[in-house]
């Protein structure tokens, strides 16, 4: 059943009905593509339930695992998607913070819309950002981080041990928004260590990890205590999303990054 609709109005006020969808992460994710580097005066509107969809941490990490498995089909390289991250977000930077539906669209607009190309400038900038991420600017500095250096790794390949983590080839200028260490090359891997790093929510049925024995050990002893207080422990950690700010968003690139 379709829920939401997609409505365009041009420049003359009148509507046209685009598509309709059964889930708001998925119109969403269309109109940020409509909407990504085209400077018209048509706007776009999702028509539906404003609720989100994707409440807790789980369900934000199943999404995104979902949209890997997409993306290791279609076979978009790190490279175009953070380029094309790059694009769809920009129309967003008024915005403060992003639900968990408006988030996920975010990175789905990624997986189909054109990436922007890499400028020159870009391999020189300076992108420093001092203390925890703040804002669409330390966003912006950390995926122009994150491009720069997959550019030069295409310069320089980091062999076939990078999945063990590698060093980036060194900036000109040496200012950086990430730490200058690379595990995570491939899309897929990319979202699914980003989202289970910075939100959890991962379960070892998934198949995609296992609990390191320290988690183990720590699992253990909350099992324990909870036969004493039931409420003190609940299994997996699955927590309701708060709202996401770009800071976040900046965090979760990172842990993409390098999140083993």
């Amino acid at each position: 059943m379709a829920d939401w609709q997609v409505w365009r109005q041009d420049d003359n006020g009148q509507r046209f009905l685009v598509d309709s969808y059964a889930a708001r992460v998925h119109a969403l994710a269309r109109v940020y593509v409509f909407e990504a580097g085209h400077p018209h005066k048509q706007l776009y509107e999702v028509v539906g339930d404003r609720r989100p969809g994707l409440r807790t941490n789980r369900d934000l990490y199943l999404a995104l695992v979902g949209l890997g498995d997409h993306l290791s089909v279609t076979g978009r390289a790190l490279l175009d998607y953070l380029c094309a991250l790059w694009l769809v977000s920009r129309p967003l930077a008024v915005r403060d913070d992003l639900d968990g539906d408006e988030f996920a669209a975010l990175l789905m607009a990624a997986a189909t819309a054109m990436p922007v190309r890499p400028e020159p400038a870009w391999r020189v900038a300076d992108y420093s950002a001092d203390g925890p991420y703040r804002g669409f600017e330390d966003f912006t500095k950390v995926v122009c981080t994150q491009i720069s250096d997959l550019l030069a790794f295409a310069e320089d390949p980091p062999g076939p041990l990078a999945s063990l983590g590698v060093p980036p080839p060194p900036r000109i200028d040496g200012g950086r928004a990430t730490v200058a260490r690379w595990c995570n090359f491939d899309p897929p891997t990319f979202l699914e260590c980003a989202a289970a790093g910075a939100f959890g929510g991962w379960n070892e049925a998934d198949g995609r990890r296992v609990r390191t024995e320290s988690q183990r050990d720590t699992e253990s002893q909350r099992e324990t205590e909870s036969s004493r207080d039931p409420d003190a422990w609940s299994g997996e950690e699955v927590r309701p999303l708060e709202p996401i700010s770009w800071g976040d968003v900046a965090a979760f690139l990172e842990y993409g990054q390098c999140y083993e």
